[in-house]
């Protein structure tokens, strides 16, 4: 079995930023889009 340690997400959004959180607490990396111009301000706050 491979070793996931890199993922993206698509949306930072309340769900979205709720698993990139989860997945940063266990020591995958995470690249996220989202079009909204806030989303990188919204997402440093969870």
């Amino acid at each position: 079995m491979s070793i996931i340690n890199k993922a993206a997400a698509i949306g930072g959004g309340v769900i979205g930023a709720g698993w990139v959180a989860r997945l940063l607490l266990n020591g995958i990396d995470v690249s996220i889009f989202d079009p909204d111009p806030e989303a990188s301000r919204k997402v440093g706050e969870v």
